[in-house]
C-alpha cells in the first residue's frame, strides 16, 4: 500500500471520527486533565482520544493521541499541523514532549508585549541588550538608544533579535528576572503547562523548553492581536531610532523566512500568511507557520528540531500536504 493511500485511509478515518458526539462535550479544564495523563504515559479512553482529535472544545484544537498518522511521514523531533478555523488537529507527534525551541520563545515575549505594552510608547534601551552569547542574533542596539516598542517587536518577531526581545522584555516588567517570571504565569494561564522559559529570547538555558502543543497555544492567543499579524507577514522592515548621542539611526532588517524571502515555497493550493523561525545548535531548526487553504481555513503549523534548515520547510510542506489531502477528500 502506497504512502499517499495509508494517509487517505486515516483521513478517512479522522473525517468519520469529527461526528463523534463526545468530540464537543468538554470544557477547557478537563482538557488538562488528559494532557497530563499523557505526561505520565498512561493509557487514555478511546473516546478522549476521538474527541481531542476532533473536538471544537474551549475554543481550541486538542490532541489525545500522539500522532494521528505514522510518524515516519515527519522526519522531525516533534510537529503538528491545526486547523484553527474548524478547531481540529490534522496531524501531531510527540506533541507534549518537552524540548528546546529555540526563537520560537520570542511568540511569549510578543504575547505579552501586545498584551500589556504601549506599542508606540518610546523606552530607552539598558544593558538588557548586551548579549555575549555566541548563538546571539542581534539587531545592534546599544544602551542609551530610544526605540519605540512596536519597532522593538517587529525587529524580535521579523528578524529574530535577541537583543530586541530582551528589551521587550524589560520594558513591560522592568527586568528580565520579572519578565521571566510574568512568562511562566502567563504560559501557565494560556494552558501551555508544558513550558519553562528562563529568557524573552530563546538561547538555550537548562530550564528554557517548551512543547509543540504549547507553541500551538501561544501562537493561537498571539492571533488574537491584530498588529501580530501583520507583523509575522512582513519579509522585511525599515526602523528609525535615536541614539544615546541624539543621532537618528535608520536600520533595514529582512526576515529569515524562508517562505517570505522566497527561497522556499509551500505546495500549491496552500497561502503562507507568516509566522516564526528559530534556530540553536541544541534547538535545531524550528518553525511555526500561520497559513489558510483556498477555501479559507486557517492553519498553525509547527514542526521542532531538523537538522538543517531546508528540512524545516521540507516538513512543513509534508505538513500543508496532508491539509490537501484531507481538502480532495472532503469535496463532494
Amino acid at each position: 500500500m502506497t504512502r499517499r493511500r495509508i494517509r487517505s485511509l486515516c483521513l478517512i478515518l479522522l473525517a468519520a471520527v469529527q461526528f463523534f458526539p463526545a468530540a464537543c462535550a468538554r470544557e477547557k479544564a478537563v482538557i488538562l486533565s488528559p494532557y497530563r495523563e499523557l505526561m505520565l504515559g498512561q493509557e487514555m479512553p478511546l473516546e478522549q482520544s476521538f474527541a481531542r482529535e476532533s473536538g471544537i472544545t474551549g475554543g481550541v484544537c486538542i490532541i489525545e493521541d500522539e500522532s494521528v498518522f505514522n510518524p515516519a511521514l515527519l522526519q522531525a523531533s516533534a510537529g503538528a499541523i491545526f486547523n484553527i478555523t474548524d478547531r481540529r488537529t490534522i496531524f501531531s507527534l510527540n506533541a507534549f514532549t518537552r524540548q528546546k525551541i529555540a526563537s520560537l520563545t520570542k511568540l511569549m515575549t510578543a504575547y505579552l508585549t501586545l498584551k500589556y505594552a504601549d506599542l508606540n510608547s518610546t523606552v530607552v534601551l539598558g544593558n538588557e541588550v548586551i548579549i555575549n552569547d555566541p548563538d546571539a542574533w542581534l539587531c545592534g542596539f546599544k544602551p542609551g538608544d530610544e526605540v519605540r516598542i512596536r519597532d522593538l517587536l517587529a525587529a524580535a518577531l521579523v528578524y529574530s533579535g535577541n537583543d530586541a526581545a530582551n528589551a521587550l522584555g524589560v520594558a513591560v516588567s522592568g527586568s528580565l528576572s520579572a519578565f521571566t517570571e510574568l512568562m511562566n504565569k502567563e504560559a501557565l494561564e494560556l494552558g501551555a503547562t508544558g513550558s519553562s522559559f528562563e529568557n524573552p529570547n530563546g538561547l538555550d538555558r537548562p530550564a528554557q523548553y517548551s512543547t509543540v502543543y504549547d507553541i500551538y497555544l501561544i501562537f493561537n492567543a498571539c492571533l488574537t492581536f491584530p498588529e501580530f499579524r501583520q507583523l509575522i507577514a512582513l519579509p522585511q522592515l525599515t526602523l528609525s531610532y535615536k541614539t544615546a548621542s541624539g543621532e537618528t539611526v535608520s536600520k533595514q532588517f529582512s526576515s529569515g523566512n524562508a517562505y517570505l524571502n522566497k527561497t522556499a515555497s509551500a505546495p500549491s493550493g496552500i497561502r503562507v500568511v507568516g509566522g516564526k523561525t528559530g534556530h540553536t545548535n541544541q534547538a535545531g531548526y524550528c518553525l511555526a507557520m500561520l497559513s489558510t487553504d483556498s477555501r479559507g481555513n486557517e492553519y498553525i503549523s509547527i514542526v521542532l528540531g531538523t537538522k538543517t534548515k531546508q528540512q524545516v520547510y521540507a516538513q512543513t510542506n509534508l505538513l500543508y500536504e496532508m491539509v490537501l489531502e484531507q481538502d480532495e477528500l472532503s469535496e463532494p
